[in-house]
């Protein structure tokens, strides 16, 4: 509180040991993150849900390994954050979730089933990535993939792709709110204690696999970790999607060497060869394998031993591969122009390393015996035509199972399968590819000033910490371009993919509601002013050029349609008395936005207007505040803030100050009053 008697916010005071003016504000921690204070200052370790539970880092809200300690009951969202609604999809509106238990945890931070408090509590999952860079800039990766495939690929009713509903930084963690599925593919084979599921189910699957993936392949999008987790029932129904974008990237600009789980991992990775869409396709033959088999097919204890199952079960990989990998020494040795895979002595040598022995799952060494041999689940109606079913699942197998990327099944081809369709595969020839091959590597799009003006429009910040750098993300996000996140500026340059741009072209970007670097307009309040030297009313406009006359017919429209406005104060505030000031009634207290104050003494800006006594106010910069007026007018002025819902000429609403003499009011209304008197005697 100042000399007047006038409350100040606290954040106005400086401080000397204030760690971040933008996010440290001691308001803000005893309003609206409340909870997360009184949580630091009384732990409740029961409700803790996350492991581990102690408090090390980014001021004791983060553990060792930099999860966000959560509880459970916990309030996250923009209304509780730091960062705010504008580290977030929609600025426009504050949110908050309520955590209601955890879903899993892994290397990328923590998924919590949570209910929208905004939304009819809904039920939806948050992903709370670690508090690390690495995990940031991918966590940007992810939601920028979620967001380019739910708005312009994988639109309507029967979406193959995880919905994306929300995202927004939570005390330096980005969240991404997603909507809530049910149980994974691989919980739902180990309840059928893996054996298998039937040929009529495999399809199914697959069929719904192949969708999702024909949607990434045409976006240029690699999800880089296809596998049973990760594909999620709808409900109680037998309708899946495809989730975790946590490693996904661009086929232009492939970023990450050591992907996918090794299970399905495809050899071009093993190898550190290029790679594009293609490995996600040798995914789905493990997949398809292991619906068929109950287990995986290649299920490799290291690196090593997935090559020597590979290898065990398709035969030797092609010399014009093993040439180009940055690998192939590490698991071959050269001999006259041919390549021998290396004993296991030789490789744990080599590595001074010690591996598990080779375990043989199968039966069988081929993938045709295996397939032929095994014992398969079929409906009545599918009895007579077992032998050609194994034969078609053969075929498919046989085609994902390519070691050379570029003769691989394509999704597109793969649902024109017969094992797909359920058809004969005889006569069958694999359709011409929809999507042309080929092998990037790291292209960067665009860059320099040509990147930044389309970009950025040609403005360049200094990017300071992770708010900014998110901000500055989504500004070129929104403007068609995903920035290079493996560079410490955002305004290197773009590894936005050609599919990318050419959709965003033709649809003319995001939808407007999703749009994000855009000012949050304060709420405009008009304040009212009454003032003892003045009888009249006297207004004050916004313009700078409010003082200077003009013959035109339409400015003189404008100065009737003020005066009538005038008019309408002007008549509430006669039967105003001096008992109904802003201290005695709070009824009329002044409404005085906490967001902006001003330097001059009376509140002004460099604007002039007519009256000598009236004060103009910026309306986008500035607002009216008690605090400023000077303390020699203060026993003179009445302050008054009144919400008008009328609009001026232009459409917009501005403040006026309108003063009026209150001495010369009563002064005039004891007369009135005394003539009265006098009449009744005479």
């Amino acid at each position: 509180m100042n000399k007047r008697g006038i409350f100040r916010r606290i954040e106005t005071i400086p401080l000397s040991n204030q760690l971040s003016p933008k996010t440290s504000g001691i308001t803000k921690q005893l309003t609206a993150s409340i909870l997360t204070t009184f949580n630091r200052c009384l732990p409740n370790e029961e409700l803790i849900i996350t492991s581990p539970s102690i408090p090390m880092l980014n001021q004791q809200r983060d553990n060792e390994i930099n999860d966000l300690i959560i509880r459970k009951g916990d309030i996250i969202g923009t209304l509780t954050s730091l960062e705010g609604p504008e580290c977030s999809m929609d600025i426009s509106k504050l949110t908050k979730y309520r955590v209601i238990e955890p879903l899993g945890q892994g290397t990328f931070g923590q998924v919590f089933k949570c209910v929208d408090l905004l939304d009819k509590e809904k039920e939806v999952a948050i992903k709370v990535l670690k508090n690390h860079t690495a995990y940031f800039r991918q966590g940007l990766i992810e939601v920028s993939v979620l967001m380019i495939l739910n708005t312009f690929y994988d639109q309507g009713h029967n979406n193959k792709i995880l919905m994306i509903k929300d995202h927004f930084m939570y005390y330096n963690h980005i969240c991404i709110v997603t909507e809530l599925l049910g149980k994974d593919l691989y919980h739902l084979m180990k309840e059928n204690k893996n054996k298998g599921f039937s040929i009529t189910t495999i399809r199914k699957f697959l069929f719904q696999i192949l969708r999702a993936l024909r949607t990434l392949s045409h976006a240029n999008i690699v999800h880089c970790d296809v596998k049973p987790e990760n594909i999620l029932l709808q409900g109680a129904t037998s309708n899946i999607k495809l989730i975790d974008f946590g490693s996904a990237c661009f086929e232009n600009f492939t970023m990450n060497t050591y992907i996918q789980s090794r299970h399905y991992r495809a050899p071009e990775i093993v190898l550190g060869l290029p790679y594009s869409c293609a490995i996600d396709m040798w995914s789905v033959g493990c997949i398809a394998a292991e619906f068929f088999l109950g287990i995986p097919l290649f299920a490799g204890t290291s690196e090593y031993n997935l090559l020597f199952k590979m290898i065990d079960m398709l035969g030797m990989l092609p010399n014009e591969m093993l040439e180009n990998g940055t690998r192939t020494k590490e698991f071959f040795n050269l001999r006259g122009g041919n390549y021998e895979f290396k004993e296991q002595f030789q490789y744990e040598a080599e590595k001074n390393i010690r591996l598990i022995p080779n375990r043989h799952y199968f039966s069988y060494h081929s993938l045709k015996d295996l397939i032929e041999k095994n014992p398969m689940k079929v409906s009545s109606t599918e009895i007579d035509e077992v032998k050609e079913i194994r034969a078609s699942l053969y075929d498919f197998l046989l085609r994902c199972f390519v070691y050379n990327p570029k003769d691989r099944l394509t999704p597109d081809q793969a649902l024109a399968h017969p094992f797909i369709l359920g058809t004969a595969i005889e006569g069958y020839k694999i359709p011409p590819r929809e999507v042309p091959y080929k092998e990037y590597g790291k292209v960067m799009t665009m860059k320099g000033k040509e990147y930044v003006d389309l970009a950025f429009n040609g403005i360049e910040e200094n990017i300071c910490d992770n708010q900014m750098y998110y901000k500055a993300f989504m500004h070129a996000f929104y403007n068609g371009q995903i920035v290079n996140v493996l560079t410490e500026s955002p305004y290197v340059g773009s590894i936005t993919p050609e599919s990318f741009i050419k959709v965003f072209n033709e649809k003319g970007g995001f939808p407007k509601k999703a749009q994000l670097m855009k000012s949050i307009t304060p709420r405009q309040v008009k304040v009212v002013i009454i003032d003892d030297n003045k009888q009249e009313f006297s207004s004050s406009t916004e313009s700078p050029n409010s003082g200077s006359k003009s013959s035109s017919p339409q400015l003189d429209n404008e100065k009737e349609k003020r005066k009538s406005k005038v008019g309408k104060i002007k008549d509430l505030f006669r039967k105003l008395t001096p008992s109904h000031s802003p201290r005695a009634s709070p009824r009329f207290s002044p409404r005085i936005s906490p967001r902006t104050s001003l330097n001059s003494p009376h509140g002004s800006s460099s604007n002039s207007s007519n009256s000598p006594n009236s004060t103009s106010v910026n309306d986008k910069s500035q607002q009216f505040v008690p605090e400023s007026i000077n303390e020699s007018h203060t026993s003179k002025f009445s302050i008054v803030s009144l919400r008008i819902n009328d609009s001026d000429s232009d459409g917009e609403k501005s403040k006026k100050k309108v003063k009026v003499d209150t001495s010369s009011n009563d002064k005039k209304k004891k007369r009135e009053e005394k003539e009265k008197k006098d009449k009744k005697k005479k």
